[in-house]
């Protein structure tokens, strides 16, 4: 941790670890606004254990705080509301991002064991995702939003490989 005496500060967490944490209030009101939103919208019931590194800057006492961050989420047996409801969630994304204090963008990958979607077992699901201000992009809707070689969302499912793309607008109902 570094302060400066015109107030501005930097602390870096190089080794974070935090277990079983809830998407409550104290969490959500601990986040940027926007990924606060992301994250109040799609509604984690489960636990969530955190691993990586979270960097917090302010240039002073009426700045916005920045941060840029590097971190791995595991779920089990976890429900989310992507506008449609994926129920048993187990597994891992690993996301990179940062906010400036008004805007978040954040880059990651899928890597979950298990999901059930529709009363359907989906497994091995792995893929990229992009989160902005008002939506999430799963598969090749990063890659155009990026501008890289598309890369679907792969899956297994009743012994076969399902593709997919997807994107969840946010809003007062995730669709």
């Amino acid at each position: 941790c570094q302060a400066g005496p015109t107030g501005r500060w930097h602390i870096e967490f190089s080794q974070l670890e935090a277990d079983r944490l809830r998407a409550d209030r104290d969490l959500l009101a601990a986040l940027p606004t926007e990924l606060r939103r992301a994250v109040s919208e799609l509604g984690p019931t489960g636990p969530i254990n955190m691993t990586g590194s979270l960097s917090l800057d302010c240039a002073g006492p009426a700045a916005a705080v920045t941060a840029r961050w590097d971190l791995r989420f595991d779920v089990q047996q976890t429900n989310l509301n992507c506008g449609v409801m994926l129920n048993n969630v187990r597994g891992f994304a690993r996301i990179s991002g940062t906010s400036d204090g008004q805007r978040v963008a954040a880059s990651g990958q899928l890597s979950l064991d298990s999901l059930n979607f529709n009363g359907f077992q989906f497994t091995k699901v792995r893929g990229p995702l992009w989160i902005e201000r008002d939506r999430v992009l799963l598969g090749a809707w990063v890659g155009r939003e990026r501008k890289s070689p598309p890369q679907h969302i792969t899956a297994t499912f009743n012994g076969g490989t399902v593709l997919g793309d997807g994107w969840v607008m946010l809003g007062d109902r995730p669709r």
